[in-house]
């Protein structure tokens, strides 16, 4: 995005591959403020920025779940460069290569996140606004094969997180799959 204040909302962004920002790159002036919310960015690399890679602008990336990215030179999950950022209420976990977040320059505010598992490092750079967690988000699904939703027992369900607000782009819930039973005479007389 190059000057211009973009939404960025509801996608699953996956096994891309870039120089810089191998899920989603933003290079705008500070005056820029894209929203980033409510994305499943997951299994994407680059050198810099294998979830996200943000430059000059001053993006809101708000209740993203950023999982299993990588990147060579800063930021599995998150690389900023010269950027006021606001990063709320986001999981940041499982780079398989860097650190979740990478601050290059500017002072980001940073504020319910979960950052856990990540290669190089689940520290936070710029301003702490608190309520961070550094542990397994307990997804219902395996990380990486798509299912990002949560079980009850996680730590980004609102009732288990002191802040009351949910941590992550999907909802609280693991949904069973339905069945059926059916006999072997059954199943072979549909294959004849």
């Amino acid at each position: 995005c190059w000057y211009s204040s973009p939404v960025i909302s509801n996608n699953i962004i996956s096994g891309n591959s870039a120089a810089l920002g191998g899920g989603i790159g933003v290079d705008g002036i500070e005056d820029t403020q894209p929203v980033i919310s409510n994305n499943v960015i997951m299994g994407n690399s680059a050198a810099s920025g294998g979830g996200i890679y943000c430059v000059g602008a001053a993006p809101v990336i708000s209740g993203n779940t950023i999982d299993g990215n990588s990147a060579s030179g800063g930021g599995g999950g998150i690389h900023l460069a010269g950027t006021n950022a606001r990063i709320e209420n986001t999981i940041i976990a499982f780079s398989a290569q860097g650190s979740g977040i990478f601050c290059e320059s500017g002072n980001p505010y940073v504020v319910n996140c979960d950052i856990f598992g990540n290669e190089g490092g689940d520290a936070l750079c710029g301003a702490d606004g608190g309520g961070h967690i550094s542990a397994a988000p307990l997804y219902c699904g395996i990380p990486g094969r798509g299912n990002y939703r949560l079980r009850s027992i996680s730590p980004c369900a609102p009732g288990n997180h002191p802040s009351g607000t949910l941590i992550g782009a999907r909802p609280v819930g693991c949904s069973d799959t339905a069945t059926q039973n059916e006999t072997w005479g059954g199943i072979k007389s549909r294959f004849k």
